[in-house]
């Protein structure tokens, strides 16, 4: 915590928060398997995952217009979920069918409704138009924001680490639509994203957003991202009760 962003002070005052820790995380909301760009089966990663202590994983596939990554159409999104259904029916560790949805150049959302309803979780992001003014991608954020199917915005800013720089948002706007809408930040773990980024994490939760923290897992090793997460999380102040994913999957999705 020592970053100089008034901990001093807060000690002081016995006013530091008890932060997040890695042990408060009971599942993962954002992994991906071997039905697009991951390099491993569903059973593969929900066996990694429960050995690395989760009650609750969500695949979150990429969608159809990521065609790159072999992104779901609607018939393969239904016949993920039947195979993720029956995985759960037999493994310990609970597992949730869930998608990573583009949020298209116009702001639509890249599958039907009526897909978007059969998904237990929905995760939102953005994979294109880079280079559109700020006004632009904030149209695209609040419609998805404002979207009743989409339950978490995943990688806020876009940037990848040393590779393409974030694009520009409007980051109180966003925190608190999402506050209002119920709509989940994502910290991603992965050592490319970390994005949210520590400064983000914190105006957030003080806009009174609630955020998740997640791996953005491709392969089992990657479930170590958590920990990545949970540190950027920690630097920017976060406690256990501003992240979804530290409650029971019941009580995050009732």
């Amino acid at each position: 915590m020592r970053e100089d962003q008034g901990e001093i002070e807060a000690a002081a005052t016995h006013a530091l928060p008890r932060l997040i820790e890695r042990a408060d995380l009971r599942g993962d909301l954002h992994v991906h398997s071997d039905w697009t760009d991951g390099k491993a089966t569903l059973e593969e990663m929900a066996l990694a995952a429960q050995a690395a202590g989760l009650d609750y994983l969500c695949f979150c596939d990429h969608s159809q217009a990521l065609a790159m990554t072999g992104g779901l159409d609607p018939a393969r999104v239904l016949a993920q979920i039947e195979a993720i259904r029956e995985l759960d029916s037999r493994l310990e560790i609970r597992v949730i069918a869930g998608i990573e949805v583009d949020i298209l150049l116009d702001g639509r959302i890249d599958l039907p409704d009526d897909i978007l309803s059969r998904l237990d979780f929905v995760t939102a992001s953005i994979h294109s138009g880079f280079h559109q003014s700020r006004d632009e991608i904030m149209k695209r954020l609040l419609t998805a924001l404002r979207n009743p199917h989409v339950d978490s915005i995943a990688h806020l800013s876009g940037r990848l680490i040393n590779r393409r720089a974030a694009y520009e948002v409007d980051l109180d706007t966003v925190a608190r639509t999402a506050a209002q809408t119920g709509t989940f930040l994502e910290i991603n773990g992965s050592p490319d994203r970390l994005d949210l980024d520590t400064a983000s994490a914190r105006r957030a939760v003080e806009l009174g957003a609630t955020l998740v923290i997640c791996s953005d897992a491709h392969r089992p090793r990657e479930f170590a991202n958590l920990d990545a997460g949970v540190a950027e999380a920690r630097r920017g102040w976060v406690s256990a009760d501003q992240v979804a994913n530290t409650r029971p999957w019941a009580q995050l999705k009732p």
